[in-house]
């Protein structure tokens, strides 16, 4: 199995078993690329993980996240892989944060997104600026809904909302409303 298939791909091998996974979200941690969650080939939404080593080019299985995500972002930031966000089955947008600490290879949880509103999201994007992990936009519903114009940022204990500013809105495609 090339890079590609990590990278742009739903399936990654493990041995002789494959798990299929979409929409699935990774996160680039050193030479190790930790993918996690999305949809199984059964439709259902997934907790496991997974790590390919890109020197040996070998894959390991992590323990699984407590909760089941597709549509969720990872990020590393200071050591560990940061998910936030992201449904489950049910389609209900997560406000919590799983963390996986690269070193113990164990999973824990972040305090959750906030905000003036509940601040469950699906589809938004994360990154690193400024010493910081940024949470930014989303979309809260399923295929629609409302969309979340702002930003969190998380110092490594606390989430802010501080660089929001006046972007912190959300629009309500339903029913054309901004809030």
């Amino acid at each position: 199995m090339g890079m590609s298939s990590v990278l742009n791909g739903s399936v990654a091998q493990e041995s002789n078993n494959e798990v299929y996974r979409v929409p699935r979200s990774a996160a680039v941690v050193g030479s190790k690329i930790v993918v996690m969650g999305g949809h199984g080939r059964d439709g259902k939404t997934l907790s496991s993980a997974e790590m390919f080593d890109m020197e040996t080019r070998t894959w390991t299985e992590l323990p699984a996240m407590a909760e089941r995500k597709h549509w969720h972002s990872a990020t590393a930031f200071e050591g560990k892989v940061y998910v936030t966000g992201g449904v489950d089955n049910s389609d209900e947008p997560w406000n919590e944060v799983a963390v996986l600490d690269m070193e113990t290879k164990q999973w824990s949880t972040a305090p959750k997104l906030r905000g003036r509103e509940h601040c469950g999201r699906r589809d938004h994007v994360s990154g690193v600026a400024g010493g910081k992990l940024l949470i930014v936009g989303g979309t809260q519903g399923h295929l629609g809904g409302r969309h979340y114009l702002g930003t969190d940022t998380f110092d490594g204990h606390t989430f802010d909302r501080s660089m929001a500013g006046q972007t912190e809105y959300w629009i309500d495609t339903r029913s054309n409303t901004a809030r």
